[in-house]
This record gives structure tokens, C-alpha cells and sequence, in this order.
């Protein structure tokens, strides 16, 4: 089991003489916990001789990293939200394991199955779980409220170790994620509107196909113009990054557009999805969305409440207007999503500190494609990882708890059970 190293000073001078002093004898290190004093540096370590390997490496690196700290730790944060895709079977697993996790899991789930959704065998083993729901959690109903409710419980994760953003941006239904945080929307609306979104397109089945091409929107301005008669029928599905735009089809121009791809040499990876995501074909979706939402007991307009937290939204790439409801999220399924114009709206507003909230980094690349390369004082962190407990969790706490802000590590490793070292 882990053992937990961490060392706070309330100045620079007191700061790098502990962790020398460590560095020398690191069999004697014992975890402080204080939370208010400014320079901080946590990890978790097998023995002392790896913790002695940790050490050295942070030295090597203590200029830059004090730089980094005392800009950074003055400076918004901002949680990001992946979006269709990041899932897969036993997503959850790390937060099941978690007592304290595990019965807001289970109510969440029973929620979804309330709305006709049930994913009781999809977020974590189960003795009734079988290969096909590999394939389950792949469709749209299901993996929009899989994500979802993930994505939830991380941020919850995130809020009791004292982290919380003061901007939200969340990529396509991680969006839904984002507004849950914020409190736009309790759990339990949030649920029925995702729930609702995804039933409209399983139902609606529009065929169609979606392309991440490895270039910039000014390249596929260009397809635009060299080929228009195919281009009319393809829709910009998000600005990804710098580097990454996606575009969706109806499936019978798939090949079409791939000639002209090739063509521009545009290098291109074929998603596997079976609907054209956030295009005009989605418009069956969007108009049998609305008709559901209309029968649900959920709120048809959101009135925020002054709050510190700013979700910035994936059609404006601005922050979400005072008063706005069902009609967004209808528009939501056909519009453009501007991720990288988001994550740079966060950044002119001066966020240094990126948190990707999802089961899996996918996120992060793109994060760093959309900003500026020069900017060497930004901080990124993951929450989880396939295939890897929730020890990948505290990992990243503690770049955040070094980087950007004190967590209150005592809360977390009660919450845990976790060894800490004597």
C-alpha cells in the first residue's frame, strides 16, 4: 500500500530547505497536513528509496516549478468535461470501490432506470454482466447517461478534497455535466433531460457517419470552397483544437468526403458512431427531444443564480445567459461545438489550472492544442484512468494540491482508509 509524503512552508527559504532535508534522509519523512501555508509539494511513494527518486527529480526542477506555483496559485481553475466517446464498460469501477462513492452511484443509477434507462451492469462488475454490454454501453442512450452520472461523481470527488472551478466547459453532453456542477440543474433533472436527449436519437436512428481530421478549420474552409457540391451536405461538428476539427455526414456521403480528404491530404480517423452528431441531419433528434421534454417534470427554463462558478457553452463559446432552457439543448444537438474557442475563453479569463473530469484522459491533448505553446505556467490534471484505481485520483491531487491550491488531504484519506506514512 501507499504511503503519503507532503511538506507545506509559509515561505520559499523554509520550503526547499525541508525538501533537502527530506532528500537526505527520507526514512524519517512524516506527512503535514496543514492546509493555509503557501508552498506545498505532496506525493505518494512505495519506500523511501522511490521516495528519494520523487525527490530528486522535483529539485531538479524547483526553480521552474516555484515560478509556476506563485502565479499559478493566484489564478482561476477550470474543470473540462469530455464529451460521446470517452465511454466504456465499467467506467465507474474506481468510484464503486469507494464507500462513501458507492451509494450516490447506486441512486444515480436507479434514477436513470426510473427513465427507462437502466445501466446497473454497465458502470461497474456486476455477477449478471455479460460480453454484450461492452457493445450496450456503446449506444446513445446509454452512454450519454453512463457519462454523465461518471462525470457527476468525479466532480464530487474534486468539490470534497476543497477543489472547486470557477469555470466549467464540457464537450458535447459533458456540457449537461458542467450545468449540474454549476447548479443550474439538480442531479435528478439533469438525469431526465440526458436521459430524454439520448431516447431522441436512439429512436430518431439517422444514419450518418463522423471524421476527426488532423487539421485546422481553415483547412476545411478550403475543402469548402475546392469542392462545395460535396461539402454542402457536411457539417462542422466541433472545433476541437488548433489541430483537430470533426465533421459529420449522412452515411451515404461518408465516402465522398473522404475522397476529398484525401485529396487535401488531410490525415483523418473514421469515429465509431452511427449518427451525425451535431449537425442539421440531428434535426428529427432535436425536434423529438423537445417533444419529450415538454412530458417531463423538468424545469423548461433555468434563472441562475449569481454564482461563482461560469459555465462557458459549446454554440457561443461564451458564458451561458442569465435565463436560457429547453431550447438550447435543442439547438445543442445540431450546433457546432466550439471547444477549443471555449478553452480559450477560460484562458483569456485567466485560468491556469485545466482539470479534465472523465473515466479516461482524452481531453487534455486538446486542451493544450487550443492554447498558446509559450504559456509554460499552466497546470493540467486528469480525475481517472482505465484500468487503474482511483490511487491515479490522489496522483493528480497532488499536482493540484502543489500547483494550484491546499487539499484537505486528511478528509480524503479518512475517506479512504488509506495508510498514511509514520
Amino acid at each position: 500500500m501507499s504511503h503519503f509524503y507532503r511538506v507545506t512552508a509559509s515561505n520559499i527559504h523554509d520550503f526547499t530547505q525541508q525538501i533537502h532535508q527530506d532528500h537526505s534522509d527520507p526514512s524519517n519523512s512524516a506527512p503535514d497536513f496543514q492546509t493555509h501555508l503557501p508552498y506545498r509539494f505532496s506525493c505518494f511513494y512505495e519506500t523511501p528509496e522511490t521516495l528519494k527518486v520523487t525527490l530528486t527529480a522535483f529539485i531538479q526542477e524547483l526553480d521552474n516549478t516555484l515560478s509556476i506555483i506563485e502565479s499559478v496559485s493566484q489564478n482561476p481553475c477550470c474543470f473540462v468535461y469530455s464529451g460521446q466517446g470517452s465511454q466504456f464498460l465499467n467506467m465507474a469501477q474506481p468510484l464503486y470501490d469507494l464507500h462513501h462513492t458507492r451509494s450516490t452511484l447506486e441512486k444515480l443509477i436507479m434514477l436513470a432506470n426510473n427513465q427507462g434507462i437502466d445501466c446497473s451492469n454497465l458502470l461497474y462488475q456486476t455477477c449478471n454482466q455479460y460480453s454484450e454490454h461492452e457493445q450496450v454501453i456503446q449506444s446513445t442512450h446509454y452512454s450519454q447517461v453512463c457519462l454523465v452520472i461518471t462525470q457527476y461523481l468525479i466532480g464530487q470527488l474534486w468539490n470534497q478534497a476543497g477543489i472547486i472551478p470557477d469555470y466549467l466547459v464540457g464537450h458535447s453532453i459533458g456540457e449537461f455535466s458542467a450545468c449540474i456542477q454549476a447548479d443550474h440543474y439538480r442531479i435528478e433533472d439533469g438525469l431526465k433531460i440526458v436521459c430524454a436527449r439520448g431516447k431522441a436519437m436512439h429512436k430518431s436512428n439517422i444514419p450518418g457517419n463522423m471524421v476527426a481530421c488532423k487539421c485546422s478549420i481553415e483547412s476545411i474552409v478550403a475543402c469548402q470552397k475546392r469542392f462545395p457540391s460535396i461539402m454542402k451536405h457536411v457539417s462542422v461538428a466541433g472545433i476541437n483544437s488548433q489541430k483537430q476539427i470533426v465533421l459529420s455526414c449522412h452515411n451515404t456521403k461518408i465516402d465522398e468526403l473522404l475522397n476529398v480528404l484525401r485529396h487535401m491530404n488531410i490525415r483523418t480517423i473514421q469515429l465509431a458512431v452511427n449518427h451525425p452528431f451535431h449537425s442539421t441531419h440531428m434535426k428529427p433528434a432535436s425536434d423529438l427531444f423537445e417533444a419529450m421534454c415538454a412530458q417531463q417534470t423538468v424545469p423548461k427554463v433555468i434563472s441562475q443564480a449569481p454564482s461563482s462558478q461560469i459555465v462557458i457553452n459549446n454554440c457561443t463559446a461564451q458564458p451561458f445567459p442569465p435565463s436560457y432552457g429547453i431550447n438550447y439543448w435543442k439547438q445543442h444537438i445540431t450546433d457546432t461545438v466550439m471547444f477549443s474557442d471555449s478553452i480559450c475563453y477560460a484562458w483569456e479569463n485567466g485560468c491556469r489550472t485545466f482539470i479534465e473530469i472523465g473515466a479516461h484522459p482524452i481531453m487534455t491533448k486538446l486542451i493544450k492544442d487550443s492554447l498558446p505553446n509559450d504559456d509554460h505556467k499552466i497546470v493540467y490534471a486528469q480525475s481517472l484512468k482505465k484500468n487503474m484505481p482511483i490511487d491515479f485520483f490522489y496522483q493528480q491531487l497532488c499536482t493540484i494540491d502543489t500547483y494550484y491550491q491546499s487539499v484537505d488531504w486528511s478528509r480524503i484519506l479518512a475517506a479512504d482508509n488509506m495508510r498514511t506514512s509514520t
